[in-house]
């Protein structure tokens, strides 16, 4: 969860194995959606996080 959260993906950590993640259609898009899946698609498959700035 951490390396999400360095990436700008909150979530909640729940020991020992559990990532949970709030979907409010209010407030939250596709967009928004797929960019979560992908990061945490990098992040499990070990892939650095691109430069920001």
């Amino acid at each position: 969860m951490e390396a999400l959260i360095a990436r700008g993906v909150v979530g909640d950590l729940r020991r020992p194995d559990v990532l949970r993640f709030g979907f409010t259609p209010l407030y939250v898009g596709f967009t928004d959606t797929e960019r979560a899946a992908r990061v945490l698609a990098d992040v499990l498959a070990g892939v650095d996080a691109p430069p920001s700035g």
